[in-house]
């Protein structure tokens, strides 16, 4: 007898197959065991023409796509970047299998000098890749205190570089889906830390937030707890602030069959109530050519006098074929201080 499926039925098999050759092509997803030694590592920078990307902006915002980049290393645990850092010139990432990579961005040059190190193992439950998923990371102005959002436990690990380091999980953090945690964290220039959930359980169109007076693992902190309302069909994935003081939040958007999208959005986070609101609107959509990718990491440095570079940096989940790319966006602003 000959059987008949149904389109939709088709289309789910077909839908698994893709799947399953997506996943077999995966480098590195899970790892087990052993984190990796620190080690030194040469990042290959290929220059790739900005306006490839295809993103569009505001026409009332100051920001432009400069200059971009396609990373690659031979060292396999290199990728995969969900939090970025800038600063001084330098960049430290960190990977979604708990690798911190940090290099001296240098324009000019073909090959970047770079070095790679597993996120401190107090951070940690195990060597699992699972316990080790950082999504989220943010430092203090000189760099000498790190804090690293991880998903699956919804933990939030203050580090000092080289040092000490201690872990918190926020009851409120505990309510949060296991892999929609800790997506972006940010600390303020006042000393306060954002920490905003990638997606809401049960299912909402907001997302929660959590904002902390200090140190989120200092026993004396204070947390408020308030919701944020993403662009329709988008889930916040980082976020980094503004000289002025203002937030951008970048938003990511996945649709079957596979096609991502981005939306980078500007907005101000209102702590004179009771409970603090975060409003944002959208300055810049990255969802054609090579802009249509998962972009996940998000960093500002200060030029001084309202004025900006912004990087964001995408994660290619370690897939075989899938680039690493890394956007430099420079921000004209200028505007008094929040």
């Amino acid at each position: 007898m000959l059987l008949r499926t149904s389109k939709s039925l088709n289309k789910s098999m077909k839908f698994l197959i893709l799947l399953t050759l997506l996943f077999s092509l995966a480098s590195s997803e899970p790892r087990a065991g052993r984190p990796p030694d620190p080690a030194r590592i040469t990042i290959r920078a290929r220059e790739v023409a900005p306006g490839s990307f295809f993103g569009r902006r505001a026409k009332t915002a100051p920001i432009r796509l400069v200059q971009s980049w396609q990373l690659s290393s031979d060292n396999p645990e290199f990728g995969g970047i969900s939090g970025l850092i800038p600063f001084r010139g330098m960049a430290m990432g960190v990977s979604d299998a708990g690798m911190l990579i940090q290099t001296m961005i240098e324009p000019d040059k073909a090959e970047w000098t770079g070095q790679m190190m597993p996120i401190p193992a107090a951070c940690v439950r195990s060597a699992s890749k699972f316990d080790r998923d950082s999504e989220s990371i943010t430092a203090d102005p000189l760099g000498q205190r790190i804090w690293i959002g991880l998903e699956h436990h919804n933990l939030i690990c203050s580090a000092i570089p080289g040092g000490s380091s201690r872990v918190v999980a926020p009851k409120a953090m505990q309510e949060w889906p296991r892999t929609g945690g800790p997506e972006a964290i940010v600390r303020l220039k006042d000393g306060r830390i954002l920490v905003i959930a990638e997606r809401s359980y049960p299912p909402a169109p907001s997302v929660p937030i959590l904002l902390f007076d200090r140190d989120p693992s200092d026993p004396a902190a204070q947390m408020t707890q308030t919701r944020y309302l993403p662009p329709s069909g988008y889930a916040p994935v980082d976020a980094s602030q503004l000289p002025d003081g203002r937030l951008l939040v970048l938003h990511r958007r996945f649709e079957l069959p596979f096609a991502f999208s981005a939306i980078l959005s500007i907005g101000s986070l209102e702590t004179s109530g009771r409970t603090p609101v975060l409003q944002t609107r959208p300055i810049l959509w990255l969802n054609a050519g090579r802009g249509a990718d998962n972009w996940e990491a998000i960093g500002v440095e200060d030029r001084g006098q309202g004025r900006a570079t912004i990087w964001i940096a995408n994660d290619n989940n370690f897939m075989i074929g899938e680039p690493n790319y890394l956007l430099r966006l420079e921000w004209g602003a200028s505007s008094q201080p929040q």
